[in-house]
């Protein structure tokens, strides 16, 4: 009995030693240290060291680290440095503590850039085997930021970056935004499987020539907008084993990626999307883009989409759900290779704005908007402006009740022939130079309303070729 007694003592011992264990453990974890824990064999002593982490700052706290020390623009280089007797270190020009807990695990010192003036390199150093990136590691390297010059403009080259483990940060925003003088990244040893956010990740990186993101797990990510925006020098983007599923804005992914030659994009699930506008925007040089498998059913923006794409000579859309979209504006503005564009199948019922949605079509020669419902377009200005190419437009079924300006609508459509605009109402407010560069022999369809009449009479009396309905 007293023996039973002595075991659940022991236990009882043993479990409030293990929970005391337990919350110590979690404590140290939240502050960055592991517990090292020894035991002497027959005894009941133990003793307890811990190990601090080597976590770097946040992005934000890193760059107003550096830049408080007046080196705002001005490193050309980072090098990260690991096993480094911290006490060693060049203190020379200038040291600070860049870890996360101001624990002084991670220090950073500088080095003239002797390449270039006034110039220096940063060196990030820690004693341990590693640096882990901080879980908000947000614009840690940017050189920009909507348009102030931030730390690493003129970076030109990232050394050693394999020694930044990723595994812990949740959001990468803006990255390595700005950097447009880098022109590779090694991203090898990058472990996204946290990341939530990869918006503006390599937003205005014109510099780079190459990027590697083929081993980027992406499951969790939700914003991809702008990620690879204003990647200008870029030829080929792989993000062929993107996982999607759960990103709800794509905008301007690769907007401004002038030089790509194609981008592979056949297998995103877009199903939780609302947010496609600028996706391709200036991808100049594009000439297929396969898109029938994009699941458009929450989009509500595809403003600018393809604005820019000038070199698409074709583009089928067919599948495309635009039953939520609220804006088109200059959606195609400027895809002067497409010669044909069949929009048959869009739903506009809840579409407010059209401005410039063709303006620069010049190769359409065809173009069926019979399906249309623009009850509740309040803007078409240039709408077709510059669609040159096009020798007929029947818009009988617009419904233009709500539009408040329909200015240049067909303006330097030189070629057509033909117009119907059975429904639309013409005033001068909203109506000012809808005509403008297009031939006096075409033949336009009108309601037979006074104020019609009373418009092409005051501001289109060389147009004469109306039959009024």
């Amino acid at each position: 009995m007293k023996e039973e007694k002595v075991i659940k003592s022991l236990k009882i011992t043993s479990i409030a030693f293990g929970l005391i264990l337990g919350i110590l453990s979690i404590f140290l974890v939240l502050n960055e240290s592991f517990a090292l824990f020894t035991s002497s064999t027959g005894k009941v002593t133990y003793s307890l060291k811990t190990y601090k982490i080597p976590m770097l700052t946040t992005g934000e706290s890193f760059q107003t680290i550096l830049r408080n020390a007046g080196y705002n623009a001005k490193i050309t280089e980072v090098i990260f440095e690991v096993n480094k007797d911290l006490s060693t270190i060049d203190t020379s020009i200038g040291s600070f503590d860049l870890s996360n807990k101001k624990n002084g695990v991670v220090m950073g010192y500088i080095t003239e850039d002797e390449t270039t003036q006034d110039m220096y390199i940063l060196h990030i150093a820690t004693d341990d085997d590693i640096i882990y990136a901080n879980p908000i590691s947000l614009r840690l390297f940017s050189g920009n930021y909507y348009g102030q010059s931030r730390v690493f403009l003129n970076l030109k080259e990232i050394k050693n970056m394999q020694i930044l483990d990723t595994t812990n940060v949740i959001n990468m925003e803006s990255m390595f935004e700005g950097c447009k003088k880098l022109t590779s990244i090694d991203l090898s040893g990058f472990i996204t499987d946290n990341v939530t956010n990869m918006k503006s990740m390599f937003y205005l990186c014109s510099g780079l020539t190459s990027l590697d993101v083929t081993h980027f797990n992406t499951s969790n990510v939700t914003d991809m907008m702008a990620m690879f925006h204003t990647c200008s020098s870029l030829t080929s983007i792989d993000v062929t084993h993107f996982d999607t599923s759960k990103v709800t804005r794509i905008s301007e992914m690769f907007g401004g990626c002038k030089n790509l030659l194609s981008i592979d994009v056949s297998h995103f699930d877009t199903s939780e999307v609302y947010a496609f506008n600028g996706m391709f925007r200036d991808c100049l040089k594009l000439t297929v883009l396969d898109l029938s498998n994009f699941n458009t059913g929450k989009a509500t923006e595809m403003f600018n989409m393809f604005l820019g794409c000038s070199g698409l000579t074709s583009l089928d859309l067919s599948n495309f759900n635009t039953s939520n979209v609220t804006s088109m504006n200059s959606m195609f503005y400027g895809c002067r290779g497409l010669t044909s564009l069949d929009l048959s199948s869009f739903n506009t019922s809840n579409a407010k704005s059209m401005i410039s949605m063709f303006l620069g079509c010049s190769g359409l020669t065809s173009l069926d908007l019979s399906n249309f419902n623009t009850s509740n377009v309040t803007d078409m200005h240039d709408m077709f402006s510059d669609c040159s190419g096009l020798t007929s437009l029947d818009l009988s079924s617009f419904n233009t009740s709500k539009v408040n300006d329909k200015r240049n609508m067909f303006s330097g459509c030189s070629n057509l022939t033909e117009v119907r605009l059975d429904n639309a109402v013409l005033n001068s407010r909203s109506f000012s130079g809808i005509f403008n560069n297009v031939p006096t022999t075409v033949h336009i369809y009108l309601k037979d309303d006074q104020t019609n009449r009373d418009f092409m009479s005051n501001n289109f009396s060389s147009y004469t070729n109306i039959t009024w309905v």
